[in-house]
């Protein structure tokens, strides 16, 4: 009975590795998409908050699982790094989206540096411009680095 009551505790201990961090990174990315959307559309339909609940499933899993599955010392160090990646994408995709009315792609990516030298400055005004929805994508790094101990913690 007692060897069946630890089996169970070590089970829920790795679950519980495992799944904290997603649960964390999918409220992230959710988080930041809705807000992107808000602030790039000014609305929001429950159909698109649903189906960005959906596309925000899987990179939060894997994200969560790679930072859940490693060791609790990387563990620690990765879920800020995760969720900085995370929200420096989501907080370029604002920046460019209100200068070029139009979101950053892979396309984008590549013409980068012809980008950076015709509109330098005017990309440096509009992060400047941008104050706060970049704090509102700095915001969930910050309680990664802050909640990582929670989050992640040692099994028993």
């Amino acid at each position: 009975m007692n060897d069946e009551k630890s089996a169970l505790t070590a089970l829920w201990d790795r679950w519980r590795q495992l799944a904290a961090p997603s649960f964390f990174l999918l409220a992230v990315i959710y988080y930041e998409e809705l807000f992107l959307k808000l602030y790039c559309f000014r609305s929001l339909t429950a159909e698109g908050a649903f189906f960005t609940c959906l596309f925000t499933l899987p990179p939060a899993l894997l994200l969560g699982l790679l930072c859940g599955g490693t060791p609790l010392r990387w563990g620690r160090l990765l879920l800020p790094a995760c969720t900085a990646m995370a929200s420096l994408w989501i907080g370029s995709q604002l920046v460019y989206y209100n200068m070029f009315k139009v979101f950053l792609s892979i396309f984008s990516l590549t013409k980068m540096a012809m980008v950076a030298q015709s509109f330098g400055e005017m990309a440096v005004g509009n992060v400047l411009r941008n104050w706060f929805p970049i704090l509102m994508m700095v915001v969930p790094t910050v309680l990664a680095w802050t909640l990582r101990k929670r989050i992640l913690t040692e099994h028993s």
